[in-house]
């Protein structure tokens, strides 16, 4: 929509909003352990737990990398890396990390209307980039908010920016990822409850049980130029 200058006693200018709709469709992961019967009748009774831990686990880490570095392959979810890397929204950085070009990520969003809530942005990086950002802040006193009373829980900030680490990030040291992401604007849908079970019934050719997990969801970005 847009406003026109209007006189006085005159009609304004009929204006349109454009309204776009994204859908999003469950995606289904799945995994299994099998298990003998042995195990499960003579063993420690907390061996069932065990599995299950190991099975949530699993769905844990695979829902993060899907949210972080997700393909959109095969109807795999799009991660924040791909969308980043696709050739339309990623800052113009180059060269080796400094201030300026962590400032340069920060401008980019800015500059395409995409920072909705300064609150919820956030630097997700690999720890090999956190000990890059480590040995240029030195040299720049500006670049870290050292934690405070209004900040106890937080940690350190970067240009008053929340960050977090994660080895799920590809990239070896000196090249690894980095993301400045507003998650106001991203969206993660989980369809009902990770399904978590053990199978009462034994394999008939091995006697073995299965452990199994099913989870079912999908990653958004509302507005894909949040990311950069």
């Amino acid at each position: 929509a847009s406003l026109t200058l209007t006189a006085e006693g005159a009609a304004g200018t009929e204006t349109s909003v454009a309204f776009e709709q994204e859908q999003l469709y469950p995606v289904k992961y799945m995994g299994w352990i099998p298990v003998s019967r042995e195990s499960i009748l003579m063993g420690d009774p907390s061996l069932d737990s065990v599995i299950k831990g190991e099975l949530f686990a699993r769905a844990v880490v695979n829902f993060t990398t899907q949210f972080l570095t997700g393909q959109g392959v095969a109807g795999a979810p799009q991660g924040m890396t791909k969308i980043a890397t696709d050739g339309s929204y990623t800052a113009s950085c180059t060269g080796a990390l400094d201030a300026g070009e962590l400032a340069t990520m920060i401008e980019t969003i800015k500059t395409n209307n995409a920072l909705v809530d300064f609150g919820r942005l956030a630097w997700i990086m690999h720890p090999f980039t956190e000990a890059a950002i480590f040995a240029i802040a030195s040299s720049n006193s500006l670049l870290f908010t050292p934690p405070n009373a209004a900040y106890a829980t937080e940690g350190l900030r970067i240009f008053g920016i929340p960050y977090a680490t994660t080895t799920i990030l590809g990239g070896a040291e000196g090249t690894a990822d980095l993301i400045l992401a507003d998650l106001s604007q991203w969206a993660a849908i989980r369809w009902g409850a990770i399904e978590l079970d053990m199978s009462p019934h034994p394999q008939f050719t091995s006697d073995n049980v299965v452990g199994r997990i099913i989870d079912r969801f999908n990653v958004l970005a509302k507005h894909r130029q949040s990311i950069v």
